[in-house]
């Protein structure tokens, strides 16, 4: 006697099976509650020194490129003072299977230099000629002598004669424009073992900033002999993990023995110090966000940096641990973060004093970016926020509207499972004089129950793109271009027009090796995850 299963069968295992894979892929933290914070520490004003910008909005002591540090700039404000075309193609996809988070900062002659986190065996930093050859690479890492998968988290800071900085999970290493190593610093002889979160040069051209566990550190950038002695963070321990990195998160790509302590990085879990430090470009003071020493704080520290001497100048408390590194105004008045429970704020620069607090914001992992005319702008989900610099909303724009146009319903019985097509936005924000440009994910979310946060709910990613968007509205401007990988990094503009996108693959990899198996053809996620840079030219 022949048996035929009933139609609901035929879907309700590979619901089931949906539902169960998501439950243990979810990666979400709890929903926090607002902390009463702890009185400010105030300074009396701005150090006295100051010093000129150049034409390029850098400070002197940094090479005059075009892109010569993280965050473009020692303000952090990934703003370039330039405009790009706004329809391009994919030129070339290199460095297949090395994730990257941070944009290729620019040296002499327009080369660019790249970090990398893959396993050991592989070279963690790169040289890369406008046309996307590489030059030279650092010797492949074979212990933890060498520079480690950990350079990952440190952006190449180049200083004004070309000389290029890279930390390490416990080293800082020096390197000259050809590749050859200038000097090297053990850090563990300062109790360090997860080093920096990229460098930042001071106006004495010391070369240091803020290690994760809160040590505060400067060198000569000549020899890499201590510049003067170190200060400790008066902080704690950043909030106690709330769960487990996915098993296939960056599988194949990523160093294994760097993938929990960079995903509680990500999070801001454990670590007192998660972000990369602002340094205001005329007085040269420092500035960090951190955990607070009580749970349930952050703070916001502005550091002055003598030629003998660290001190902290003020303590601006913020909701929850580390929060997002810190950008500084144009004008140099004010500093702005994102807290743990996702709202803005705006410290003035020179006393520590709260000008004003969003009641939302960019979700605590994205740092804010400043244009040119002082907006801030801030992507969370599926949207961008832009404020001005009283505080007040001057737009903000969902970009699901764009994968709706792209995108079909999920259809037949997944229509009730997944949700109508959705953004989500995928990179830090560049910003240019009128256009901004940004990496955008179109996908489908699952049950929000799964999630127990909307800070990192992710879709099923079914489109990656380059979005280019006007900075005065937010409306997309030309034609998105598809793209073969998730970012979850930069997008870097050259000076040629071209420009270089970094790829992680984290969500590709996540999805591609836990939900693919029972998930329909017609939507399974693309793969596997390459990472790797993306080179663009226009069209």
């Amino acid at each position: 006697m022949s048996t035929q299963k009933r139609p609901w069968v035929r879907w309700a295992v590979p619901l089931l099976l949906a539902v169960l894979a998501v439950w243990f892929v979810s990666q979400r933290s709890g929903k926090k509650k607002a902390e009463a914070l702890p009185q400010p520490v105030l300074a009396d004003g701005p150090p006295a020194f100051r010093q000129s910008k150049t034409n390029s909005n850098l400070s002197p002591q940094y090479f005059d490129s075009l892109w010569p540090a993280g965050h473009r700039d020692s303000s952090n404000t990934d703003f370039v003072p330039m405009e790009l075309g706004t329809s391009f193609v994919l030129k070339k996809h290199f460095l297949h299977g090395q994730p990257i988070f941070w944009p290729p900062t620019i040296g002499l002659d327009g080369t660019s230099y790249v970090v990398t986190g893959s396993p050991p065996g592989n070279s963690h930093l790169y040289a890369i000629s406008p046309e996307g050859e590489v030059l030279w690479s650092a010797k492949p890492q074979e212990s933890l002598e060498d520079l480690d998968s950990f350079a990952i988290m440190n952006a190449p800071t180049i200083d004004a004669e070309g000389d290029l900085y890279v930390g390490d999970r416990d080293q800082l290493w020096a390197f000259k424009p050809n590749g050859d190593v200038k000097w090297v610093v053990d850090l563990k002889q300062y109790d360090v073992d997860w080093g920096f979160m990229t460098v930042v040069l001071s106006r004495q051209r010391y070369v240091g900033g803020v290690t994760t566990n809160g040590k505060v550190l400067f060198f000569w950038s000549h020899n890499g002999e201590l510049a003067m002695p170190p200060l400790d963070l008066p902080g704690g321990a950043g909030p106690a993990p709330e769960d487990e990195p996915p098993e296939s998160l960056w599988k194949d790509l990523m160093d294994p023995d760097l993938i929990p302590f960079i995903f509680n990085l990500i999070q801001g879990w454990e670590i007192e110090v998660a972000n990369t430090p602002a340094l205001h470009p005329e007085t040269g003071r420092l500035y960090i966000t951190a955990a607070g020493s009580t749970p349930g704080t952050g703070v916001l520290y502005g550091i002055d940096i003598t030629d003998d001497a660290l001190s902290i100048a003020f303590q601006a408390p913020m909701g929850g641990g580390s929060g997002t590194s810190p950008a500084v105004s144009h004008d140099g008045s004010a500093v702005y973060a994102v807290d743990e429970l996702g709202r803005m704020i705006s410290i003035d620069a020179h006393t520590g004093r709260r000008l004003w607090q969003s009641e939302t914001g960019g979700g605590g992992s994205a740092s804010p970016s400043v244009g040119a005319n002082e907006t801030i702008y801030t992507p969370f989900q599926d949207r961008i926020t832009a404020y001005n610099k009283d505080g007040g909303v001057r737009w903000e724009r969902s970009y699901s509207d764009t994968c709706k146009e792209r995108l079909p319903e999920p259809g037949g019985v997944w229509s009730y499972v997944l949700s109508e097509p959705v953004a989500f936005v995928n990179s830090l924000l560049t910003v240019g004089m009128e256009r901004g440009w940004m990496a955008l994910v179109c996908g489908y979310h699952l049950p929000k129950f799964l999630s127990k946060s909307d800070r990192t709910r992710v879709p099923i990613p079914q489109e990656s793109l380059f979005v280019t968007f006007d900075l005065e509205t937010g409306e997309p401007v030309g034609e998105p271009l598809v793209l073969p990988e998730t970012s979850e990094g930069f997008v870097t503009p050259l000076s040629n027009g071209n420009v270089i996108i970094t790829t992680s693959g984290a969500i590709t990899s996540i999805f591609y090796y836990m939900v693919n198996r029972i998930l329909p053809e017609r939507l399974q996620v693309a793969g596997p995850p390459k990472a790797g840079l993306l080179l663009l030219e226009p069209r």
